[in-house]
């Protein structure tokens, strides 16, 4: 998995099985309008793509990036045929496997096995 920039928006996207088993750790820019620090690694294994994210800020900051995170994560993997197992937040898992349950969000991310 590579994690690219594009401005101050930075996304996943899985275009190398091997790159992603290595793990990236990226440091995304934040939006103009918040100091909030966001890091990512992501690896892959047996049974998927692991990612965790540490967002600093507050938890109405931590709520709406680590939504908007997971969203743009799970269409990078499916688009990359890429099987995301987990998804943790600053400890806190927001996605888990084929369950699609995102415990921030407590709605179904569409994901499927």
């Amino acid at each position: 998995m590579d994690v690219h920039r594009s401005g101050a928006a930075s996304k996943v996207i899985g275009d190398d099985r091997d790159t992603a088993r290595a793990g990236t750790v990226a440091r995304l820019a934040p939006d103009a309008g918040g100091p909030a620090e966001i890091r990512i690694h992501a690896e892959s294994g047996g049974e998927g793509v692991r990612v965790w994210i540490g967002i600093d800020g507050d938890a109405a900051v931590v709520a709406i990036r680590s939504a908007d995170l997971l969203e743009e994560i799970l269409r990078e993997t499916r688009a990359s045929g890429h099987l995301l197992s987990a998804v943790i937040c600053n400890g806190t898992p927001i996605y888990v496997g084929s369950s699609g349950i995102a415990p921030l969000s407590s709605k179904p991310s569409g994901e499927t096995p």
